[in-house]
């Protein structure tokens, strides 16, 4: 986060995706759900990642392919809950760039897809590069 901030990169929104539910009760996705909560406490608390608009993903048990499948990610991701995380830059008429990144294997590519497929829905000209 520093080092973008060195390069003048703004960075303003986290998403926490794969969150086990509480519903979930197997050994391996109680381990999972208890190291996330770890985590998420040090989001909630003093990191600076605590200070970007935080939305949490639920846990889907399969890949996410297509349109309808995206949509429904980004009801989840961007509306709800998260809807007043996301109202500002999905509101905004002025063209830009939205960057996307993270480590392997964290869903950039189902976040900026989903991104992408709420752009257009709101009306927005909406171009994916991945």
């Amino acid at each position: 986060l520093s080092a973008l901030a060195d390069q003048g990169v703004p960075v303003s929104h986290l998403i926490v995706n794969q969150v086990v539910d509480g519903a979930s009760s197997t050994a391996y996705l109680d381990r999972i759900r208890a190291e996330q909560g770890r985590e998420l406490k040090r989001l909630d608390g003093s990191s600076p990642l605590g200070e970007l608009a935080l939305s949490r993903l639920p846990f889907f048990d399969l890949e996410m392919r297509g349109v309808f499948p995206l949509q429904y990610v980004a009801s989840q991701a961007f509306r709800g809950t998260n809807a007043d995380a996301w109202e500002d830059l999905l509101a905004d008429q002025k063209d830009r760039f939205v960057l996307v990144g993270g480590k392997g294997g964290v869903g950039k590519t189902t976040t900026s897809a989903s991104l992408a497929v709420q752009f257009a829905t709101d009306g927005h000209s909406t171009l994916l590069v991945s």
